[in-house]
């Protein structure tokens, strides 16, 4: 006969043990593991709450550079502005509001490009930058376009118009701006339809008047331009 399996337990150094004391064992590595769980919980919420301490001092840091900010753009000092909301931004990088001033700042200081890229980022931080400072947005992309008119590319300029008509479609001086972007791209009959809504938007506008006519005798519609030259007169335009 095969005999009965020995049921006295052995320790994990292979040593027979009784059942009492293998329970002891048990029950203090049970109570060790427990001890360093909570040290390490404890170790953990220390380090949060520190982290968490840090970054409202960061918050609070950004805040006064930003505050520091505003006073150097209301001063002129465009340029201490900018390195100043650039630190707040550094320190709290979702600061929508520094991102949108530093994007006036840039507007100030002519540097359009960087502009719109600040009013984009302050846009997509905080959604109710968009509606709330659209004018402002929509103007960024107006002075950007003239600038590109100004500079020959037409191009360029007709899609900052289009951005702009974009976010505030009933600007008439927006589509007066890129019907003359089309004029000088060569593009006479795309010039007469926003020139056409621009007059419909600013009826009394006698320079839109005069440059529809102008587009009109481009495309050989000579009847139209001398209507669109009459009305021109009318409303006060002198040539």
């Amino acid at each position: 006969m095969v005999p009965p399996p020995d049921d006295t337990p052995e320790s994990l150094d292979g040593q027979v043990t009784s059942d009492g004391e293998s329970d002891r064992r048990v029950e203090k590595s049970v109570g060790e593991c427990g001890g360093r769980q909570l040290e390490l919980l404890a170790e953990r919420r220390s380090e949060m709450q520190q982290q968490r301490e840090k970054a409202e001092l960061l918050v609070e840091e950004s805040v006064e550079y930003f505050k520091r900010g505003v006073a150097h753009r209301q001063n002129g000092e465009f340029d201490a502005a900018i390195i100043d909301f650039t630190e707040a931004i550094r320190l709290n990088p979702d600061y929508a509001q520094a991102h949108y001033n530093r994007g006036v700042t840039h507007d100030k200081n002519r540097d359009l490009d960087a502009a719109i890229t600040d009013y984009t980022e302050a846009s997509r931080l905080n959604p109710e930058y968009a509606d709330e400072y659209k004018n402002r947005y929509t103007d960024a992309y107006n002075n950007r376009g003239f600038a590109h008119n100004q500079n020959g590319d037409f191009d360029a300029a007709i899609t900052d118009y289009t951005e702009a008509i974009r976010l505030n479609p009933g600007e008439a001086f927006t589509h007066h701006a890129r019907g003359i972007a089309h004029y000088n791209n060569g593009d006479g009959r795309s010039a007469i339809t926003d020139l056409t809504e621009a007059i419909r938007l600013n009826p009394g506008d006698a320079v839109a008047y005069h440059n529809r006519h102008i587009a009109y005798e481009r495309i050989g519609d000579m009847e139209r331009a001398k209507a669109d030259h009459a009305r021109a007169r009318q409303l006060g335009y002198k040539s």
